[in-house]
Formats: structure tokens, C-alpha cells, sequence
């Protein structure tokens, strides 16, 4: 799968403007050194899956799409530029968007379940600034693009790793891929899943 990697304009804003980073942080988000991929590509190779990351861009001027607090209106903005204009100019599987900006609510990070590869909807967005944060939200929503939902005990499929050893990828606080994700996983594979 081919990763195109977008940071916010939000994320270079300097403290002054009232935004809660320091430019060190904002030095560690952006440095001029190849960033890490997008995501630990460990999780996925249990489900022989190789993300690469094919392109990296920053907003360094303006954001190219609306990024707000509501998280539903940012992806849907997001995913629409993305297939206008981010696609025609640089084919790739799926786009993430990190925005800087926390969304209302408990929402980190948010994508569409089965969409991976789709001009549609292949892509998510997270509002982390932190590399290491950033990394596993994405890791995340790559995993709804997928077609995982969360692993939850009520859909019978709770986590066996616990929260303190990294959980499992799918749940609130991710970590491993649970058994139930990877058959969520081979049956998108199986129906739905368009060439990447």
C-alpha cells in the first residue's frame, strides 16, 4: 500500500499565536531528516501488508482544505481535496492527514472502514502532534480503511493484551491486531477490496 503522509499548516503555527507547541516540538514534527513511516509497520506484517510511505508533504504556506475542531467535517473536506487534487497530481493507495488541531469530543483520528484504495475515501486524519502518538493513530485508522473495526468485548472480540503492554490496534488505546480484526481484515480482503 502506497502512504501519502500530509502535516497542517496548524503544526508549524508558533506558540506566540496562542498554540499550545514549542517550536522544538514543532522542529521534531518537521525536521528536515526523513521522518519514520507513518506507521509501525510491524502491526501490519501479521496480515503480510506493506505500507510504504511514498510522499510527504507540509503545508508549510496554508492548509489546502478546511481543518476545524469538527472531525467529521475535516475528513470529509479532507478526502475531498485528496481526490480533486492531491490524487491527479500523485498516485498513491491512501492519504493521512495529521491536522494539529484536537477535535471535539474523544476523537484522535477518524477514517472510513473499507476504503482502502477507493478515490473516494482512502485515507484518515489525526490531530496528534507527537510522533510517537501519531504514528500508532494512524496505524489506527489505517486499520478502518482496512475494513477492522474497533475490538471491543461487546462485538465479542475484547483484547488480549493488556492496556499496559500495548493493547491491541483496534481498541481506544492500540497496540497488537486482534484475532477478530484480522478476520474483519480477510473478509474485506476477500469481498471488497479493490487493487492497490
Amino acid at each position: 500500500v502506497k502512504c501519502v503522509l500530509l502535516m497542517s499548516f496548524f503544526l508549524l503555527l508558533p506558540s506566540s499565536l496562542g498554540v499550545s507547541r514549542t517550536t522544538e516540538e514543532t522542529n521534531k514534527s518537521v525536521s528536515p531528516r526523513p521522518p519514520p513511516p507513518p506507521v509501525n509497520l510491524q502491526f501490519y506484517r501479521a496480515l503480510n501488508i506493506r505500507v510504504a510511505l511514498v510522499g510527504l508533504e507540509v503545508w508549510s504556506d496554508m492548509d489546502k482544505c478546511p481543518i476545524t475542531q469538527d472531525p467529521f467535517n475535516t475528513l470529509h473536506e479532507f478526502l475531498d481535496w485528496r481526490k480533486v487534487k492531491l490524487l491527479p497530481q500523485k498516485p498513491h493507495d491512501n492519504a493521512q492527514l495529521i491536522s494539529g488541531v484536537y477535535f471535539q469530543g474523544t476523537t484522535i483520528g477518524m477514517a472510513p472502514i473499507m476504503s482502502m484504495c477507493t478515490a473516494e475515501q482512502s485515507g484518515g486524519i489525526d490531530h496528534s502532534d507527537n510522533p510517537l502518538g501519531a504514528a500508532v493513530t494512524l496505524a489506527h485508522e489505517l486499520g478502518h480503511n482496512f475494513g477492522m473495526n474497533h475490538d471491543t468485548p461487546e462485538r465479542g472480540c475484547g483484547c488480549r493484551v493488556t492496556v499496559d503492554r500495548g493493547g491491541c490496534i483496534m481498541t481506544p488505546s492500540t497496540g497488537m491486531i486482534a484475532d477478530v480484526s484480522k478476520m474483519s481484515y480477510y473478509l474485506y480482503i476477500w469481498y471488497h477490496f479493490s487493487a492497490c
